[in-house]
């Protein structure tokens, strides 16, 4: 079928796509592209099978060279392949969306408000441009160009080590399954002899904290925390930080029933994952 691509293209005057709903066009047109987006007066939509498509609208599919072809034939247009494209919105379809367009060679952007999912789909799709920004705002969608402050924000080689890496591969592999969490609070109670020897036995103390990402496998739990500390070895990192991966992995296993059975520190310092023994 050749290889699939996006096509964009304007609905002119008196064009036989005008009037028709999108399960229609399918039907008697060509059922062999996906229509993805139609703008229209500065709105854009996600049209379903009864959308109507009018003169002057803005389309844009996905089909396999031949079809598109096809399809413009059908309509009596030249066909204008897609170089780039810009999502708006980071969540779970523009994921899917943007996957597949990157795939296909396309430029992706994608503009989305929250920050933490920026960065998350900076992970999830190394290859694309994740702007943090409001989709609305009309002179942000109008600039070709990103900030340097925005690109430092959602780009960076230490992304890419994280991504290559074999922790990163786990993780994005777990949001595709659904069992990744991110930024979980947990609040708990501990022996303050746990904490220092010193204190009152039996006297209870809470400890309180954000665990950075935490996924679940058949045989139990992985728990990852980031660190940005500028260290020259891995060891630095266990020093500093094993009594506070403990407490995670208890704060876990308390509310979860399973054991944490593996626990890391990414340095972004080291590129490279840290094992550590709770």
């Amino acid at each position: 079928h050749g290889q699939a691509q996006m096509i964009r293209f304007k609905i002119p005057e008196n064009n036989r796509l005008d009037g028709q709903k999108v399960m229609a066009m399918a039907r008697n047109i060509s059922g062999d592209v996906l229509v993805c987006a139609v703008e229209r007066e500065k709105q854009v939509f996600i049209p379903d099978g009864n959308f109507e498509l009018h003169q002057g609208d803005v389309v844009s599919f996905i089909a396999a060279s031949k079809a598109a072809k096809e399809f413009f034939e059908r309509i009596g247009m030249p066909n204008k392949p897609v170089h780039n494209t810009m999502i708006i919105g980071g969540g779970k379809a523009a994921y899917y969306l943007g996957k597949m367009l990157l795939d296909m060679g396309i430029e992706v952007k994608i503009i989305e408000m929250d920050r933490k999912r920026c960065r998350e789909l900076s992970v999830l799709l190394p290859q694309a441009t994740i702007i943090n920004g409001d989709g609305t705002d009309e002179e942000l969608l109008k600039e070709e160009k990103i900030s340097k402050e925005t690109a430092k924000v959602v780009r960076s080689s230490q992304i890419s080590w994280f991504v290559r890496s074999a922790v990163g591969k786990r993780m994005k592999e777990a949001f595709v399954l659904g069992t990744l969490h991110r930024e979980q609070q947990f609040v708990m109670s501990i022996d303050a002899s746990e904490r220092n020897p010193a204190w009152n036995q039996g006297e209870q103390i809470l400890v309180q904290g954000i665990i950075d990402a935490f996924w679940e496998e058949a045989d139990g739990l992985v728990l990852v925390d980031y660190k940005t500390d500028h260290v020259k070895e891995g060891q630095e990192l266990i020093d500093r930080y094993q009594r506070q991966m403990h407490y995670y992995s208890q704060a876990l296993e308390r509310a979860y029933g399973k054991k944490v059975k593996e626990c890391c520190l990414f340095s972004f310092a080291l590129g490279k994952a840290v094992a550590v023994e709770v």
